[in-house]
């Protein structure tokens, strides 16, 4: 009996700990999509839009974390090697923007991202990170 209910408490309850935290999360970042003037798509459990026009599009992808909101971009599609000023010039972009930051994946992409807590997060700041985050892509984008 002691075995079970330790083999409950270890693997039952985080699995049922896992299901039930995003769900706030995703109900508050579903109202925030809904009334937004960007048009998203849900994929593989992320929300996605475009942002920007002709050939300067990047796609802005949304996520949750339990009520994390964690909005992200990879500008490029291919890996770039990066010099010195190259370098220099991402870190004075980042410095710069007030609503993302940059930086590079686990694979040495460049990332643009920010993260929010939801609960706190009014529609306006909602768009101001979209904003942010699209448009310092964008600038990567011309820039690279």
């Amino acid at each position: 009996m002691r075995k079970l209910l330790l083999f409950m408490i270890l693997v039952i309850s985080p699995v049922i700990a896992v299901g039930q935290g995003n769900s706030t999360g995703e109900a508050l970042l579903k109202k925030l999509v809904l009334a937004s003037e960007f048009e998203f798509e849900q994929e593989d459990g992320f929300w996605v839009t475009n942002y920007g026009e002709n050939d300067e599009i990047v796609g802005v992808v949304l996520e949750v974390s339990d009520e994390l909101l964690i909005v992200q971009s990879w500008p490029l599609e291919e890996p770039v090697s990066l010099s010195g000023a190259k370098l220099r010039s991402l870190l004075s972009m980042s410095y710069q923007s007030n609503f993302a930051k940059i930086g590079l994946d686990d694979d040495g992409d460049i990332i643009v991202l920010n993260e929010a807590l939801l609960s706190e997060l009014s529609a306006k700041e909602f768009e101001q990170i979209i904003l942010g985050v699209g448009g310092l892509s964008q600038e990567i984008l011309l820039d690279f």
